[in-house]
């Protein structure tokens, strides 16, 4: 999924440079490498960077009370990993509102099995049990992915992937769809097709 977001006023990009403080904005990027010294098996708040606008009126649209709302979580901290072979892997962004019919669609399959495809009404009916924080945890999620795959295929991180923890079944379940994926673009030198990034 990349997300691309059109406003009648501008794009997100053009939104922020508009709105943020000289302050708040983030530091020029240098020559050294983002993720030296990053353990790609760490936190995925390490590793994820989240986009939120706050447009200053009385309407607070956030989760937190901040009045902060999460437009996207960037992968790779927004930042390319560039790798050895003249070759890098861009930064995937993953809006939480895109989440929202994968997530019915998942709910629809877990109540009814995998006979069928569900129908727009299903969708609709199962997308209103989607909550927001829902729709952020699987963006995080799927940010978080994104990065540690692009990270453990990178020769500083070598072997990232068999340090992941795997506690809990959602761990182990984080850590096989890393190999399956890491192994699938080895496989296909490198190339993800657009529409199965972060998909799953």
């Amino acid at each position: 999924i990349l997300f691309r977001r059109k406003a009648p006023h501008g794009s997100i990009s053009t939104r922020i440079s508009e709105t943020c403080k000289p302050e708040e904005r983030a530091p020029a990027r240098g020559a050294e490498k983002w993720h030296k010294g990053v353990d790609a098996a760490g936190p995925g708040e390490n590793l994820v960077v989240a986009v939120v606008f706050n447009d200053g009126s009385d309407e607070d649209t956030s989760d937190d009370g901040t009045g902060a709302a999460v437009l996207a979580f960037w992968s790779n901290r927004g930042q390319p990993v560039c790798y050895p072979v003249l070759t890098k892997r861009a930064p995937v962004s993953f809006a939480p509102e895109a989440m929202r019919e994968d997530l019915a669609r998942r709910l629809f399959h877990e109540a009814h099995g995998d006979a069928r495809e569900p129908t727009a009404e299903d969708l609709a009916r199962y997308a209103a049990a989607v909550t927001r924080e829902d729709c952020e945890e699987e963006a995080f999620t799927r940010a978080h992915r994104e990065t540690v795959v692009a990270l453990a295929l990178h020769p500083d991180h070598d072997g990232a992937e068999n340090r992941l923890p795997v506690g809990t079944e959602k761990e182990r379940a984080f850590k096989e769809w890393v190999i399956a994926e890491m192994a699938r673009r080895k496989a296909a030198g490198g190339y993800v097709p657009r529409g199965l990034v972060g998909e799953g």
